[in-house]
This record gives C-alpha cells, sequence and structure tokens, in this order.
C-alpha cells in the first residue's frame, strides 16, 4: 500500500507558545483598565441575567452563534439557520435529523451541543475537570469526521490549524507528548 505524505508549509505558522504561558511578568498599568471595564461589563451582565426569568433566551442564541464563529476559524463553515434546524429536527425526534445535512454543519451543532452540555454540568455544580472535557470533547467529536477521532481521548498525533487543501498551516498547536 503506497501512502502519499502531504508536504505542509510550517514557514509562516505560529507555534504554541510553550513554557511561555503565563508570562513571567506583567504590565498592570496597561492592563488594569481594560480588567477594570471587563469587570463592570460582568458585573452588569450578571444583574441582567438575575432579573430574567428565563437567562436561556439571551444565552442560547449567543452559545450558537459562537459554534458559528468558532468553527469558521477552522474552516468549518455552516450558518447559524443550518444549527437552528438541525436543533429543531432533533427536538420533534426526527427518525434522521442529520439527513441531508453536510458535515460542517453537523460540526457546528455538535460544537453548540457540546457547549450547552458543559454549561448545564457547570451550573449544577459539576467542576470543570478533566472528566467534564473529555465528556465534552467525546459530544463534540460523536457523529460525522469526528466520530473515527478518538473521541474523549487525548490526541496521539500532532495536528495543524491551516489550509488542508493547499498544505498551508497558520498554528501548530501544543503536541500530544505535552498533554500528560
Amino acid at each position: 500500500m503506497n501512502m502519499v505524505v502531504k508536504r505542509l508549509d510550517l514557514s509562516n505558522a505560529v507555534p504554541y507558545h510553550t513554557g511561555a504561558f503565563p508570562p513571567r511578568s506583567l504590565d498592570y498599568e496597561a492592563i488594569l483598565p481594560a480588567l477594570d471595564d471587563a469587570a463592570g461589563s460582568l458585573a452588569r451582565y450578571d444583574e441582567k441575567m438575575k432579573g430574567m426569568v428565563n437567562s436561556a433566551l439571551l444565552l442560547s442564541p449567543l452559545r450558537r452563534q459562537d459554534a458559528v464563529s468558532s468553527s469558521r476559524m477552522e474552516n468549518t463553515i455552516s450558518t447559524i439557520e443550518e444549527v437552528y434546524r438541525i436543533e429543531a429536527e432533533e427536538d420533534a425526534y426526527s427518525s434522521d435529523p442529520w439527513r441531508e445535512t453536510r458535515n460542517d454543519d453537523v460540526e457546528t451543532f455538535l460544537y453548540s451541543r457540546a457547549m450547552r452540555m458543559a454549561e448545564d454540568a457547570i451550573r449544577e455544580g459539576q467542576p470543570l475537570s478533566e472528566h467534564l472535557i473529555r465528556g465534552i470533547h467525546q459530544v463534540l467529536l460523536s457523529f460525522g469526521r469526528g466520530a473515527q477521532k478518538r473521541p474523549g481521548a487525548y490526541k496521539v498525533e500532532q495536528n495543524y490549524i491551516g489550509d488542508d487543501r493547499r498544505g498551508i498551516v497558520h498554528y501548530v498547536p501544543v503536541s500530544p507528548e505535552q498533554l500528560g
């Protein structure tokens, strides 16, 4: 069996910053105004959420939009309308909610579902832990292209973020050896 090894262009790739995080020193004077603004915004947000009867009305669309935007960073192109359509078919107990669904749309939907699962678990008091992260990963890769990629387990091969068709790598994530 002949295997074709694809050459990757790593010339402009940004590597994972091994040993560079957290930074050794911070310019507190430069970051304190932004931290103050962020803390104020979070406090206002928290107060608005407390006053809502059903905070999911605000959070659900944001989670779906985050799924669409984050998926695009990995060249997975989908729309929020497709995420809603898949959710509606699943909620209606469709015998095949994935019928006529592109892989990109399934992956974006699964991203949204995994985030919802994490939110629910944390809201119920479950700590952010390795167990929760692996469970979320399992949901994320439960169907479609990711189903054969060890859902719920740490990676064993180096992966890259970039343009697969042209072999251009934009970012090199942490290596499998550094995860354990």
